[in-house]
């Protein structure tokens, strides 16, 4: 077995042990961020042939405070999969997780394909995207370490602590408000964490990059793949279960454990 065959089959070894980490060896571990983009699309392949379809991406690190954490310049992007798509919040949150966060997001479903030679300016993004929605992502940071200890090329392998996400309904009016001055929140069973589309990359700044990034990787945004653009607000730990949980973004709506 040559070492790129090796380095796939430690990670989806790992994968099968979810929630919890398989520790992968060292020397199957990618060295810098390009292997880790890399190994982390040679995955995707490896996990569409045991029926595990990648439907898009998230988009990470979005605020200069995330990405200084993990020793970075840039965001980062991920998979998500049909696997990991749940239909309510309750749903989200009801498979056996380590150290789980939500996110509070704007997610777009794109309708048309873009590449680097595409007019990513905000108005031909906004023409592209099919519908939009406030969007869950959850996350668990499943390792046994802070994730900033396995280090970002790694977790790119493992889809950036990437376990579920659902997405609220459409919002018709989506083009009309200030998708870079919108607040966003989370609320858990008494407290309310608040943030802001100001307070990160905003959702066409976020979208533009992918794309840059999946085009340097020889990639490109396919239509009808899911964008989940970055959290507004911090990544919040939960303890489960909960009594409350909604998560809500201003002019999009809410998600909760009654829907």
């Amino acid at each position: 077995m040559d070492h790129a065959s090796g380095a796939i089959d430690a990670f989806l070894r790992s994968r099968a042990s979810r929630p919890h980490w398989h520790p992968v060896a060292a020397e199957f571990r990618p060295r810098d961020m390009g292997e880790g983009y890399r190994l982390q699309h040679r995955l995707h392949a490896a996990l569409a042939l045991q029926g595990v379809n990648l439907v898009g991406y998230k988009i990470g690190c979005t605020s200069t405070a995330g990405q200084r954490s993990f020793g970075l310049d840039e965001p980062v992007y991920a998979g998500i999969f049909d696997t990991t798509r749940a239909t309510t919040l309750r749903e989200a949150l009801a498979i056996p997780l380590i150290a789980p966060m939500v996110e509070c997001e704007i997610a777009f479903v794109m309708g048309v394909c873009l590449d680097g030679g595409s007019d990513l300016s905000d108005e031909a993004l906004a023409a592209a995207v099919a519908t939009a929605h406030v969007a869950c992502e959850v996350v668990d940071a499943r390792y046994g370490v802070p994730p900033a200890d396995i280090g970002a090329p790694t977790l790119l392998a493992d889809d950036f602590l990437h376990a579920r996400f659902v997405l609220g309904p459409p919002m018709p009016e989506w083009r009309a408000l200030p998708l870079g001055a919108l607040s966003g929140a989370i609320e858990i069973d008494d407290a309310t964490y608040a943030g802001s589309t100001a307070e990160v990359l905003s959702p066409f700044e976020a979208l533009g990059w992918l794309v840059r990034k999946l085009t340097a990787n020889g990639e490109r945004l396919e239509a009808g793949a899911t964008v989940l653009t970055g959290s507004l607000v911090v990544p919040t730990p939960i303890h489960l279960p909960a009594r409350h949980v909604a998560i809500a973004v201003e002019g999009f709506g809410r998600l909760t454990l009654a829907d």
